[in-house]
């Protein structure tokens, strides 16, 4: 199994690197190959890992506490159309996740925002708190648009495939204080809003 920690489990967004977990006779190979390529980690970029390693057990409390109050926030907005959060009791696969993750749904989420995409730049243009960002999964709260980013060379048809419209945006949510965070989503809804109202 390969897992990153790059996001997550460093959480400062400040290394890349990356983790394999498998039988003895994988890793042997895996570790002559790497030798060979010299495709190691930095200790300082390890060093920076296993410091957030050590915080990881509180930050993704944190992030997912968060995130689930985002999410409500979000799916009870009038200029939502969706929230995809497992967290949230709507979610057709809530009573799975609940069952799985104790409570604890993670920092990830993703929404669809009413509107064009001069709607989606201008609700960007407006956070202050939150960053757009093309990599995501750190302790402050970034956002990406995946039709213009993480996407954009995907084919129409395998986007509606996977569920990825204009509209929507994903969202990794982060340990800052959690009514600041809402207020910031707020506020550049708000924005909206006013403009719609003129």
């Amino acid at each position: 199994m390969q897992s990153t920690l790059t996001k997550f489990a460093n959480g400062h967004g400040d290394v890349t690197l990356g983790s394999i977990s498998a039988k003895a006779e994988i890793i042997e190979k895996i570790y002559n190959l790497q030798v060979l390529l010299g495709t190691t980690g930095d200790p300082f970029d390890s060093w920076l890992a296993t410091r957030g390693i050590r915080t990881l057990d509180l930050h993704v409390k944190k992030q997912s506490s968060n995130a689930l109050s985002l999410a409500t926030f979000l799916e009870n907005h009038q200029l939502i159309s969706k929230v995809y959060y497992a967290g949230l009791k709507s979610h057709p696969q809530h009573d799975l996740a609940e069952a799985q993750f104790s409570n604890q749904y993670g920092g990830m989420l993703s929404f669809e925002l009413k509107g064009d995409r001069q709607t989606i730049n201008k609700f960007l243009q407006e956070l202050n708190l939150t960053k757009y960002a093309m990599t995501l999964g750190g302790i402050r709260t970034t956002i990406s648009h995946p039709v213009s980013s993480s996407h954009y060379d995907t084919p129409e048809e395998e986007k509606a495939k996977i569920g990825i419209t204009d509209q929507l945006l994903r969202v990794s949510v982060g340990i800052e204080d959690e009514a600041d965070l809402i207020h910031d989503f707020e506020y550049a809804l708000s924005q909206i809003e006013l403009e719609e109202g003129e």
